[in-house]
């Protein structure tokens, strides 16, 4: 993904339970994107929020992105894509895994 670099923060939300994914995420984050992870999970202020509320937070660190890639058949996605709308992000910033940029939407 043009664009990514360690200077630039990679936020990247999942909903995968899979175990051994979620093991080898950081490693391929930084295989291809140069970038390290952090777990919000870790850091003390996401902690205090309440985990009901928590996919919110997510859907608007996502929507504030300078650029969003997400996956088509995804609500979570969609409501992303959305709340983008709303805060006046170009439809150029937006990506969906499978259908490309919004040139190739239609």
């Amino acid at each position: 993904m043009a664009g990514v670099s360690p200077a630039r923060p990679l936020f990247l939300a999942t909903n995968s339970q899979d175990k051994e994914e979620l093991r080898r995420l950081p490693e391929m984050v930084l295989h291809h994107f140069g970038a390290a992870t952090r777990l919000l999970q870790e850091i003390d202020l996401f902690a205090a929020i309440p985990p009901e509320a928590r996919p919110v937070v997510e859907l608007l660190i996502a929507a504030d992105a300078t650029s969003f890639v997400g996956n088509a058949i995804s609500t979570f996605s969609m409501n992303i894509l959305m709340e983008r709308d709303v805060l006046g992000k170009h439809r150029n910033s937006t990506i969906f895994q499978g259908l490309g940029s919004v040139d190739s939407w239609g």
